[in-house]
């Protein structure tokens, strides 16, 4: 046992005294020497003298088991010291290979090896480690076999089981093993190593998804194991593959369209123009892992012509250090061609030759290169002086030599990768190929990772890339490019930016693992995302890099970064200071986790602040705590919040809800949790809110202060339009106050349910009579009480039902204007407001005082009676013809939609309407586009399909356009909105009548519908009865139809439905003969569709004027008129990118006689 271990025995030992003691010593005493004792305990775990694993780690790690066949037999049949000292040579010999493999051998048990890879130290490939290492072993154990197969009478063998996953790790006694292995990883790797027969490797299915692209597998289909509930897929090992590098994996995949890095391309290509004119060139590329080097090189390459350019390519491995001169081995036996199935006498005249066809002037180094390769040789014997410092000249001087004559041939770029792994034989060759390279046509480029600092003095024709993060819009635009598709859920590519940090390999492999646990799909060449992204999602092969670069700090810095992790992504120094048991060596760790760029500096004043570079490195650093050292550091960190901010907590509120909820203090937590949650909702956070209360009730379930905290959740729910789940919270507490008699309680809860209840009705209609009933019952509840405010709240609400019961109008305003006389005499400025809002909604306040009430509460920054008052501003605007006052309404609206959490269902689709009219038809798509729809959005999906409907009639395609509002007529029907079903219902007739006979056209509005025509569309039966007379040739009934609806719309300021009753009226009189009364009709038409920049109106009114000034004869006057038709056609054209549609809109019978007169007569 260690000494910390003893120190926590009896620290420990000591608590259980103290608690045994409660009862004599008090709360109080106790509690005061626990809390002292508790953070002595976190000191221990926390110092940066300790090894972490000595207390526990959670590690993501690959274990093996690999059991000996024939062990049994050959202590039956032969001597127990031979036995013994067969044993030992496998033991010896497994040791090795596990070690050169960087892994551990954790425990020999009988015949029996258990190893780790991953543990203490990870590597980004650990189970490729694994798996190369088992192949080893039994190749090694067959090698062994024959000594003793005629004594046993059978082979003796290995058979072996691999599984990655999570493993707990402590440090233990090393005579049960190393490493205290805990976890259902290790369970199964034991099931699989006794699943698997005499000389079989059997992975798990996590591990071989992380080996696949290296080797050879065969699944052995679902099997049931001991202790496991589900079956799992094992797979059996067959054999490597050719593939080397995960680049070369990614590449056998499928690459991802490159994105991005143009410049450092450009970069080489000018630094290789140099090296082609025989100036030697030096490039040093840096970038951390995944960042995208390796590809960076592919694609230069892949631009280059290898009939003209050399190209030599080597990496230094991780577990290559020891090997000197790594990757310029690696470079000799790709030039020489040499291979594994070679024979020592194949190599040798393989190397010779190549060497001797090369230059003569590399004869003298045959020697010392077949040396360096390990290739025997009595014909080339090394001299006998060849030794120490003389044999290492030698081999740098050959090495130059080699690749110098490489390059005097034809010019040669030499790439060596992953330079952080070099050896220090490898460095020594670059630093003086430095010096002699500046006048050969060689380009050597050397990759690395920050980590990594040269030694070696850099020359004057060094040129240098950093490799940085990718944006967040090439993010996007490799996500597109990635799965073909054209859009992206919203925030998609941010919150993978996020996540990732902008790192290409990070990204890719995010995605893939969102894409095979179907979190994402593609539907209709978009992709589409069926929950949220956890911030803790990261795939296996991510998590291995950054463990493997996390291993690479001292255990101050790792102490340091863990601290870090629990405190947040971001996280000020004064807290970490505070926490830390290390405070002298601080600012030395801080400074080496910037240097290597886990983390950086983001604000000097008013304290220093740091934050994760990529959220994942947090998230993997924080999750190799044991979950008890979590809570009790987010115990520390929120106790250390509360003692440095004391005079400012509120500013922290989230920080200590988040450290107290993960620190088992219950009762702090859900303080601060309802406390972070009112903050949100003050901030109109309401989303953020929801969250906090949420967890709180979890929390406080059972406890005293569970229906405050459900009634602050049921508010919320409302604020986001999440009626049903409202209604549930008020049911329950609605039940409760009526149970314990508490009248106020009870009113609350039925104004909340009525509420509740309104917002589903807008998707399911039924439950606005339920809504309705409700407001009535908490008047009579509110009057009983005396309670004038929710007397007003429930006078005001039933301005909503006008939207189902048209007759219902005059109760409301009967209603609203109740509630304006008492607002006034109980004099709360809030309940004014609505009150104001209520008027605005039923036009009993102008547009004006409406514009002016904005004022108001935007002064006061009153966000939810500001988002109510645009609301009826909109749409005041949209029906008077202020077209671009009504966008901005639309657009504010969004903006505070988004502000308070809201779904901004409608003003994309009003927007469009506007936008529409004023002829920005590709504006109006893209607008209509952003509505929400589907089934949660019943009512966004019937208004975008409206909108749809006048943007195709806009076009003049109106049997498309027929059948889109037939489709929102029954929509609208389902939904109960009666005057969106009016407003369809007059659209898709007036869009029967230009490709269908009057007398074939069903009437489409019942005597109901006639009868409870919303004010807002009075003009519109008019004017559709005027256009069937004149269709039917009555056009002194369609004169007098369409003048009652200009006198109708100009009484109530609606200029568009007042143009298009004079649009009307003129082809009517131009029916008549009457082109004097057009004449002067149509300029007071033109002044308004001008005024409200109503193009197509304009247009049309323009053909009518023309027209009738033909008939007079003013030929002149009439052919100003077609020019300027002429000119709105083209500007109209001109905004319509759908060709089909252009066709149909220039085709039309009042248009192409125009353009066909234009072109005969005015050249246009």
């Amino acid at each position: 046992m260690t000494n910390h271990s003893r120190q926590l025995a009896e620290i420990k030992k000591a608590i259980e005294a103290l608690e045994a003691q409660r009862s004599i010593l008090g709360d109080a005493v106790v509690d005061i020497s626990l809390k002292g004792l508790q953070q002595q305990i976190i000191d221990l775990e926390t110092s940066n003298n300790v090894d972490s694993s000595s207390f526990g780690e959670r590690r993501q790690a690959t274990i093996l088991f690999s059991d000996l066949s024939g062990y049994t037999a050959m202590n039956e049949q032969i001597d127990p010291e031979k036995v013994q000292e067969l044993m030992s040579k496998i033991k010896s010999k497994a040791i090795k290979i596990v070690e050169y493999h960087e892994g551990t051998v954790n425990q020999f048990i009988g015949d029996e090896i258990s190893a780790l890879f991953g543990i203490p130290r990870a590597h980004e490939d650990d189970p490729v480690r694994a798996v190369k290492a088992v192949l080893e072993l039994h190749e090694m154990v067959r090698e062994l076999s024959p000594t003793v197969e005629g004594q046993i009478g059978r082979p003796l063998t290995m058979h072996s089981g691999i599984n990655t996953g999570l493993i707990v790790i402590s440090v233990q006694d090393e005579r049960d093993g190393k490493f205290n292995l805990t976890g259902d990883t290790v369970n199964t790797a034991a099931r699989l190593v006794s699943q698997a027969k005499e000389d079989e490797i059997i992975i798990g299915p996590q591990t071989q998804a992380l080996i696949a692209p290296y080797f050879l597998t065969e699944s052995l289909g679902p099997v049931r194991m001991k202790g496991k509930a589900a079956p799992i897929t094992p797979y059996r090992i067959l054999g490597k593959t050719t593939v080397q590098t995960r680049l070369e994996a990614a590449e056998r995949q499928g690459f991802t369209p490159y994105i991005g890095r143009e410049k450092e391309l450009a970069a080489l290509h000018t630094r290789l123009l140099l090296t082609i004119r025989g100036k030697g060139q030096l490039v040093t590329i840096r970038g951390a892992a995944g960042i995208g080097k390796s590809r960076l090189l592919h694609e230069f390459q892949h631009q280059l012509n290898r009939n003209k350019i050399t190209i030599l390519q080597a990496r230094c491995q991780a577990y290559g250090i020891s090997n000197p001169y790594m990757p310029f081995l690696d470079t000799l036996r790709k030039e020489l061609q040499l291979t594994d199935d070679d024979t020592s006498e194949q190599l040798h005249e393989k190397v010779v030759d190549h060497l001797k066809e090369m230059d003569q002037a590399l004869d003298k180094f045959i020697p010392i290169l077949l040396n360096l390769l390990s290739i025997p040789s009595e014909q080339y014997p090394l001299p006998e002086a060849a030794s120490g410092e003389q044999r290492r000249h030698m081999i740098l001087e050959a090495l130059i030599a080699f690749i110098s004559v490489k390059a005097k041939q034809q010019p040669l770029v030499l790439i060596l990768e992953d330079w952080h792994w070099t050896d220090e034989g490898s460095e020594s060759v670059l630093r003086n190929f430095l010096q002699v390279m500046v006048s050969l046509p060689l380009m050597i480029i050397i990759v690395y990772r920050p980590e990594y600092m040269p030694e070696w003095e850099l020359p004057s024709f060094n040129s240098h890339l950093d490799l940085d993060s990718i944006s967040e819009a090439q993010v996007e635009s490799m996500i597109k490019a990635k799965y073909q598709v054209v859009n992206l859920p919203e925030q998609f590519a941010s919150q993978i930016f996020h996540l990732t940090g902008g790192n290409p390999f990070f990204i890719e492999e995010l995605c893939s693992l969102l894409f095979e646990e179907k979190t994402i799909f593609i539907e209709a060449g978009k992709l589409r995302c069926t929950r949220a992204i956890e911030k803790n999602t990261f795939p296996p092969t991510v998590e291995a890099v950054i463990l493997a670069k996390l291993d690479q700090l001292d255990s101050g810095s790792m102490a340091v970064l863990r601290l870090a992790s629990v405190i947040g992504r971001e996280f000020v120094r004064r807290i970490l200071k505070q926490i830390s048991t290390q405070k002298d060596e601080l600012p030395v760790s801080l400074q080496d986790l910037k240097r290597r760029e886990f983390i950086r500096q983001i604000e000097y004043l008013p304290e220093l602040a740091y934050q994760f570079n990529h959220v994942i490195t947090q998230e993997v650093t924080y999750h190799t705590l044991l979950i008890k050292h979590r809570n009790r550091l987010h115990r520390l960190v929120a106790e250390t919040i509360e003692m440095l901010y004391k005079e400012r907590l509120e500013e922290h509120y989230g920080e200590l809800a988040y450290h107290y909820s993960n620190s088992q203090e219950q009762t702090k937590a859900i303080q601060y949790l309802v406390k972070a949650g009112e903050k949100a909702v003050e901030q109109y956070a309401n989303t953020v809110a929801l969250t906090y209360f949420e967890k709180a009730l979890v929390l406080a379930e059972g406890k005293a202060g569970y229906n405050g905290i459900l009634i602050r959740r049921a508010k919320v729910l409302l604020n986001i339009f999440q009626g049903t789940r409202a209604a549930d919270d008020f049911v329950i507490l609605l039940n409760i106050y009526k149970e314990h008699e508490d009248k106020e309680g009870e009113l609350e809860a039925v104004l909340g349910l009525a509420l509740s209840y309104y917002i589903i009705a807008l998707d399911k209609p039924d439950y606005a009579a339920k809504s309705l009933k409700l407001y009535e019952e908490a008047y009579i509840l509110a009057d009983e009480l005396n309670d004038q405010e929710s007397i007003i709240r429930a006078l005001i609400s039933t301005m909503w039902f006008t939207d189902y019961w048209p007759d219902y109008m005059e109760q409301a305003v009967a209603n609203i204007e109740k509630a304006w006389i008492i607002s006034q005499e109980y004099g709360d400025q809030e309940l004014t407001f609505k009150c104001l809002i209520a008027r605005a909604n039923k036009d009993l306040i102008s547009i004006p005082e409406v514009e002016e009430l904005i004022k108001q509460l935007e002064s006061r920054n009153d966000l939810p009676n500001l988002k109510e008052a645009y609301f009826r501003l909109l749409w005041r605007h949209l029906f008077a013809g202020n077209y671009t006052r009504c966008i901005e309404c639309c657009e504010a609206s969004i903006k505070l939609s988004h502000k308070l959490g809201a779904p901004p269902v409608m003003y994309s689709t009003i927007k469009a309407l506007a936008l529409s009219r004023l002829g920005q038809y590709d504006a109006a798509w893209d607008s209509i586009q952003q509505e929400l729809g589907g089934e949660a959005y019943l009512f966004g999906s019937a208004l975008k399909r409206f909108a749809e409907g006048i943007y195709l009639s806009d076009h003049m395609a109106y049997e498309q356009a027929a059948a889109v509002f037939k489709e929102v007529v029954e929509l609208a029907e389902q939904i109960g909105r009666s005057w969106l079903k009016l407003w369809a219902q007059a659209e898709y007739s007036r869009c029967l009548l230009h490709f269908k006979k009057p007398n074939g056209l069903n009437m489409v509005w019942s005597d109901q519908d006639l009868a409870n025509t919303p004010t807002a569309l009075m003009a519109e039966k008019p004017v559709l009865f005027g256009e069937i007379a004149l269709r039917k040739g009555n056009f002194k009934e369609a004169l007098e139809l369409a003048g009652n609806s200009g006198t109708e719309a100009a009484k109530h300021g609606w200029r568009p439905a007042n143009v298009i009753a004079i649009e009307l009226q003129l082809r009517i009189l131009l029916k008549l003969d009457r082109s004097t009364e057009v004449i002067s009709i149509a300029d007071e038409g033109i002044l308004m569709a001008e005024q409200m920049n109503y193009a197509t109106l304009e247009l049309l009114i323009r053909i009518s004027k023309a027209e009738a000034l033909d008939l007079q004869g003013k030929t002149k006057l009439a052919v100003e008129q077609y020019q300027t038709a002429v000119t709105i056609i083209h500007k109209l054209a001109g905004n319509m990118s759908n060709d089909d549609l252009k066709k149909l809109f220039l085709s039309n019978k009042r248009i192409s006689p125009v353009l066909e007169l234009a072109q005969q007569n005015f050249g246009n």
